[in-house]
């Protein structure tokens, strides 16, 4: 049976530092998942992980924190971490929710350090090296995944980044990638019956629940709209709505107006009930009755208007659905649980220093949180 390497796609995840270039797949199981209705506003972020903990005047961002074989990690770059793991992690969440899961995201983000830290230490110690024929055709890989009517240098130039940091961060990648399959055992996806056996043995994990398909119709609303702008776009939104609920053709308004991106699938989503998050929204949608229009829903996204089209009732997903997607899940696994006793290899030989004292213990950084792959796991 041939072997996998989706162990690269752990990693990816945890230490890609430049624009997602869609370039490695997860092999994970999820349920269809709910589109969702809004986007919690996370431009809130760096200001709850740029507080300090202490005192405002008491904290030093230069502050060295952890020393791993040598390589220092301050305070500031730990909290610059936190911020991406609270971007990766926190739509979905308020606000209130984020800056109570501060601490754990910042221990999160610690754990990270150490880890790429250990793995940058192994790099140097291993001489991983990424030759110009490697890179060229790395490159010529990122090209083909850069939609058509834009360039890589457009895309890296709206994000403010440079090609040679992109560059730069990109080799990093591929270092990691390169020590990780030279230094990890391959392993053996599991085979169909062992598959079957566990979607026979964790029967809720492929059920769903009822859902309701929705046509929506969206006018964004940046946080840099002025209070008058706003004004305009609700008036907008609400002179639309009239004209449907006159009899005005909602695939055309969608077409005119929508700025959500299902307007390119006729502005259709999928929403499964506690999927958003919102219980004020989900009761008026799951309330609205087929072919009605919902009153123009102010969310931190913009204003939405909805018009339930079909209801889906709940139930299991069949296996032959799934069974390649948890041979896929279970294979993952099984790559990480071989990445862990490698990193927990580094990690009984380095010398590592949390603030001025060694660790007691085993204290081996887990990739668990930001790369395991149960069965229900979906990449974000």
């Amino acid at each position: 049976m041939k072997k996998h390497h989706c162990h690269l796609n752990i990693f990816s995840k945890l230490f890609c530092l430049a624009i997602a270039t869609g370039l490695l797949n997860s092999g994970c199981v999820r349920q269809e998942a709910p589109t969702p209705s809004e986007d919690i506003n996370l431009t809130d972020i760096k200001e709850i992980f740029n507080t300090p903990i202490a005192a405002p005047g008491q904290i030093d961002l230069n502050a060295v924190e952890i020393t791993v074989n040598g390589t220092e990690i301050t305070r500031g770059q730990i909290l610059q971490q936190a911020n991406i793991v609270a971007a990766t992690q926190g739509r979905g969440l308020s606000k209130e929710q984020l800056i109570q899961n501060r601490d754990r995201i910042i221990a999160q983000a610690r754990d990270t350090m150490i880890l790429q830290a250990l793995l940058n230490s192994a790099v140097t110690e291993e001489k991983v090296a990424i030759s110009d024929e490697e890179w060229d055709k790395q490159l010529a890989e990122i090209r083909k995944t850069i939609p058509e009517e834009t360039t890589l240098e457009k895309e890296l130039e709206k994000s403010e980044v440079t090609m040679e940091k992109f560059k730069e961060s990109q080799l990093n990648r591929m270092k990691l990638e390169k020590l990780i399959k030279s230094k990890v055992p391959e392993v053996e996806p599991p085979t169909a019956e062992e598959a079957e056996a566990y979607y026979t043995s964790n029967p809720t994990q492929f059920k769903f629940p009822e859902s309701v398909k929705f046509k929506i119709l969206s006018i964004t609303q940046p946080p840099t709209d002025s209070e008058e702008e706003k004004k305009k776009k609700l008036d907008r939104a609400e002179l639309i709505r009239k004209e449907l609920v006159e009899g005005a053709n909602m695939d055309e308004k969608i077409a005119a107006h929508s700025e959500h991106p299902s307007k390119d699938n006729g502005g259709v989503v999928r929403i499964y009930k506690g999927s958003t998050g919102i219980q004020e929204l989900e009761t008026i949608l799951f309330n609205l009755k087929m072919s009605n229009y919902s009153d123009v829903i102010v969310l931190p996204q913009g204003y939405v208007i909805y018009q339930a089209i079909e209801t889906v009732p709940g139930g299991t997903t069949p296996f032959a659905d799934v069974k390649e997607r948890i041979i896929g899940a279970i294979t993952q696994k099984k790559e990480k649980d071989a990445v862990n006793v490698y990193v927990k290899n580094l990690r009984d030989k380095a010398d590592i220093v949390l603030m001025g004292q060694k660790p007691k213990g085993d204290a081996t950084p887990k990739a668990d949180d930001a790369s395991s792959a149960s069965p229900t796991d979906s990449d974000q």
